[in-house]
């Protein structure tokens, strides 16, 4: 019987990027709540909020590099600073666009 992998062995990318994903998460939870003198019942879903808008500037991020090749310092501080809404629009765009100036126009 043969193993099942859960990722495609070729894309050891994918599997450093889970991996480190996952313990910045755990570090900044770990960070959160125990150097914090005062918890707020908030921070948590705040922080994760944060971790998933990330997610989705880094989603971003690859598919613009997939598709027009690397991306300039000025087009990814723009990207990674954009808000949950504007990401969304950008992500539709991403699909019809012909340069990378198009997807934020």
């Amino acid at each position: 019987m043969r193993p099942i992998a859960l990722l495609d062995p070729a894309d050891a990318a994918a599997a450093v990027d889970l991996a480190a994903g996952a313990a910045i998460l755990a570090l900044h939870v770990y960070i959160l709540f125990e150097h914090k003198s005062h918890p707020d019942d908030w921070v948590l879903l705040q922080r994760l909020r944060d971790i998933a808008l990330q997610g989705e500037a880094e989603m971003l991020l690859r598919q613009m590099e997939r598709k027009f090749g690397p991306t300039d310092v000025r087009l990814r501080q723009q990207i990674q600073a954009a808000d949950a809404e504007t990401l969304l629009e950008w992500s539709d765009r991403i699909l019809t666009a012909e340069t990378p100036e198009a997807v934020f126009h």
